[in-house]
C-alpha cells in the first residue's frame, strides 16, 4: 500500500495526506481527523526508503512528561531508560507542556514509526484518546475508569493515611493544599474521608483544592491563612513543593513546626529531607513505577492483543521532623 492508495481511500489528494502525516499546520482540523480516521482505517503507516515500517522496530520509546522541570519525573525516568538499556533500546524525552497538539504529534510519530511506544508520565485525561492505536502505558494521574495500561500508587488511600497521621499526632484543624488534577482530586477524598472517621467536621475554609505544584502559591495560602486569623494546626500538601513553602511561610510569621503546627507532604522529593524541618511525607515509588511501565510497554510492543493492566503499587509514609 502507499500513499496513492490511500488518497484513492479517502478521496483527498496526496499531498494532504503527506502534510497531515507530517504534522504540519496548515490543514484544517476537520480534514486532520477525516484522514487520521482514513488511515487508521486501512493501518498504512509511512514507509523510510525501502523500507516498510511496520515490520520494523526502531529500538525507540517516547517518554512524555509535562515539563522536564519538575523534579518528581527524574527518578522516574532514570528507571525507564535503565530497564531501556538492559533491553538495547533507547528513550525520547518529550515534553508535552499538556498541549493537546503536542500529545497528537506524538502519537502520529508513533504511528509513523519513528518510536516503537511511548510511556505518558501523568498526561492530560483527553490526551489518551490519541494514543489508543499504539503501544502505550500511562504512569502517573491514573483513575479507576482508565482502560489502557496504568501504573499508579492509591492516591485517596494515601492522602487518608496521611491525614490519619495528622490526627494521631493531635492535629484537628488540618489544612489541605492541593488538588487541581487528577491525583490530588484523589487525595483530597482521602483527606476528607480521615476526618470523617475522626468526627472532625470538615471546614471548607481550611481546603485550597486550586493549587498546583508551586513553591510560591504554597507560601502564600499559608501566609494569608495566617493574617486573616484562621486557626489550624495542621497542613496536608498533595506536594511536597507546596509543603516546603507552607513550612517558610510559618516559619517567618513566628509558627514552630511541628509544636504550632504540624505538616505533612507527598512525593518524597529529596529537598523534603533538605528543608529548615525535614518533611514527614508520602513516598511514591518512582524507580518501581519507572520499571513496571518500561516491561508493561515493552511487552505491549510484542502483543498488542493483550488486556490492559492496572498496576497500583504500594506507597509509603516516612515520619520526619515536621510532625514529631
Amino acid at each position: 500500500m502507499n500513499i496513492n492508495d490511500v488518497s484513492k481511500h479517502i478521496g483527498v489528494s496526496p499531498a494532504t495526506i503527506s502534510r497531515v502525516m507530517n504534522n504540519y499546520d496548515n490543514v484544517n482540523p476537520a480534514m486532520r481527523e477525516r484522514v487520521m480516521a482514513g488511515v487508521r482505517e486501512l493501518g498504512y503507516v509511512t514507509n523510510l526508503p525501502g523500507r516498510n515500517l511496520r515490520a520494523v522496530s526502531t529500538k525507540i520509546f517516547l517518554i512524555c512528561v509535562h515539563s522536564i522541570d519538575n523534579p518528581f519525573y527524574a527518578e522516574i525516568v532514570r528507571s525507564i531508560e535503565q530497564e531501556a538499556i538492559k533491553h538495547d533500546y533507547n528513550i525520547m524525552i518529550c515534553e508535552s507542556y499538556l498541549s493537546l497538539k503536542r500529545y497528537r504529534y506524538f502519537a502520529d510519530s508513533i504511528k509513523a514509526k519513528r518510536a516503537d511506544g511511548i510511556i505518558l508520565l501523568s498526561p492530560r485525561e483527553e490526551a489518551i484518546e490519541y494514543f489508543k492505536d499504539v503501544p502505550f502505558v500511562v504512569c502517573g494521574e491514573t483513575g479507576e475508569d482508565y482502560t489502557c495500561d496504568t501504573v499508579d500508587i492509591d492516591s485517596e488511600k494515601a492522602g487518608y493515611e496521611a491525614v490519619k497521621h495528622l490526627i494521631g499526632v493531635g492535629a484537628r484543624k488540618i489544612v489541605c493544599m492541593g488538588g487541581n488534577y487528577k491525583s490530588g482530586i484523589q487525595r483530597i477524598r482521602g483527606y476528607k474521608k480521615a476526618l470523617a472517621e475522626a468526627g472532625i467536621a470538615f471546614n471548607e475554609r481550611l481546603l485550597f483544592g486550586e493549587l498546583f505544584n508551586d513553591y510560591e502559591e504554597g507560601y502564600k495560602k499559608i501566609t494569608e491563612l495566617m493574617a486573616a486569623g484562621e486557626a489550624f494546626d495542621g497542613i496536608f500538601a498533595c506536594n511536597d513543593i507546596l509543603a516546603t513553602g507552607a513550612i517558610n511561610a510559618l516559619i517567618a510569621g513566628g509558627k514552630r513546626v511541628p509544636d504550632d503546627v504540624r505538616v505533612v507532604g507527598f512525593d518524597d522529593l529529596i529537598f523534603s529531607r533538605m528543608c529548615a524541618v525535614p518533611i514527614t511525607t508520602v513516598r511514591q515509588p518512582r524507580k518501581e513505577m519507572g520499571e513496571t511501565a518500561f516491561e508493561i510497554l515493552f511487552e505491549k510492543t510484542k502483543n498488542r492483543d493483550a488486556d490492559a493492566r492496572r498496576v497500583v503499587i504500594g506507597h509509603e509514609l516516612i515520619i520526619r521532623k515536621s510532625t514529631v
